[in-house]
């Protein structure tokens, strides 16, 4: 048994994406929606590309579990930047400030459906 998600075994590697990812979760769990969020998506993803890095001994698996897990990365940060960074609302919903006069927010939904489905 892996330790990671079916996905990367059942999917060609030169296919591997976070949107597929994401798609092939909400199909495995569409039926149990504490599953479908995307922190515990995202989680399962992270997990198993880590895995995927510590363990595979196939390196075209570990060429591109590092290439998204750089991508991942990058996105992040990018996301993870606050001009008010002591905004609890903001922090917690991962939105970046671009112009101090928009006082519009609104917080992502961690709800996959809404995100990709």
């Amino acid at each position: 048994m892996n330790l990671w998600n079916v996905y990367f075994d059942v999917t060609p590697v030169k296919d591997w994406s976070t949107l597929q990812f994401h798609k092939h979760w909400i199909e495995t769990h569409k039926n149990d929606s504490e599953q479908l969020t995307y922190g515990k998506a995202m989680d399962a993803f992270l997990k198993s590309l880590r895995a995927i890095i510590n363990r595979s001994s196939d390196l075209l698996k570990l060429w591109k579990a590092n290439e998204l897990l750089l991508t991942v990365a990058v996105h992040s940060k990018e996301d993870m930047t606050f001009s008010h960074p002591s905004d609890d609302f903001l922090d917690r919903c991962g939105v970046g400030i671009h112009n101090k006069e928009d006082t519009t927010f609104s917080c992502p939904s961690d709800d996959l459906l809404d995100r990709y489905g």
